[in-house]
């Protein structure tokens, strides 16, 4: 039914109740109060009408509140209590999409490259092996989000539900195990950490990183002096630390008849 509605979008049917639908959105999300700061990205030459033209647009979105003191959507969108979630939700599919996550640390924290190697050794010497080869699933991984703070276990297209959240429990037992981690699963974890950091960036998503988490040069240099002095001894501690005795926050998409009930 949503392809069905997107194709009668595309042909010009029912705008006027797509407008509307907009309009309405628009109200809730576009609000003077949540602004605090604002990003121009832009040649210099034109940096001058484009503050002109948001100091123009800026006084013209809607209060901070809807009829009778409603919640915006930003309000509703805000980041809550942090805490540990178990969520499942179920999709009209026969597979599962899974995921579990662990708060870390922050980007200049000294471990932080630690846990990028770490997230970069699970998913390709553990979990490809336990979820695809031997679970079934179409794929999965673990992800270390050095800028968020976070480290994420997936799957998706996944036959199992419980044995895949087993599994990622299991990787940091695994990863914490003297003799698992060797010199050379480092050295190949450096060479696709660098060949991601060391991507063509552009101006624009460069500008994002300084205005959001004030990264600069000089951070990202010091990054990548912690990671290339990462070792195994170094990823096993790191283990240790940040993957053991932690209950992490669980989320399945998946197929609701076939749920398990823990």
């Amino acid at each position: 039914p949503h392809v069905v509605a997107m194709q009668q979008w595309a042909r010009g049917e029912s705008l006027a109740e797509v407008a509307a639908a907009l309009a309405e959105i628009g109200t809730h999300a576009f609000t003077r109060a949540p602004v605090r700061r604002c990003r121009i990205a832009g040649q210099q030459a034109a940096i001058p009408a484009a503050q002109a033209g948001l100091a123009a647009w800026l006084p013209t979105l809607g209060a901070a509140a809807g009829p009778g003191g409603e919640a915006t959507l930003g309000d509703r969108l805000a980041p809550g209590e942090p805490g540990v979630a178990k969520t499942f939700v179920g999709i009209p599919a026969q597979t599962n999409f899974c995921a579990a996550a662990l708060d870390t640390v922050p980007y200049t924290h000294e471990d932080s490259a630690k846990i990028l190697l770490l997230s970069n050794i699970i998913s390709s010497n553990y979990l490809h092996k336990e979820l695809r080869e031997k679970g079934g699933a179409y794929g999965g991984g673990c992800s270390a989000g050095v800028q968020s703070g976070v480290l994420t276990c997936y799957s998706f297209r996944d036959p199992q539900v419980l044995r895949t959240l087993e599994r990622f429990e299991e990787a940091g037992r695994w990863a914490a195990t003297v003799g698992n981690v060797e010199e050379r699963d480092v050295e190949e974890a450096h060479l696709r950490a660098f060949k991601n950091l060391d991507a063509p960036t552009s101006p624009a998503s460069r500008g994002l990183a300084w205005f959001s988490q004030r990264l600069d040069d000089a951070s990202r240099q010091a990054f990548r002096e912690r990671l290339l002095a990462v070792t195994a001894e170094d990823i096993v501690g790191a283990a240790e630390r940040y993957l053991i005795g932690r209950e992490w926050s669980v989320g399945v998409f998946g197929n609701g008849a076939a749920a398990p009930v823990q």
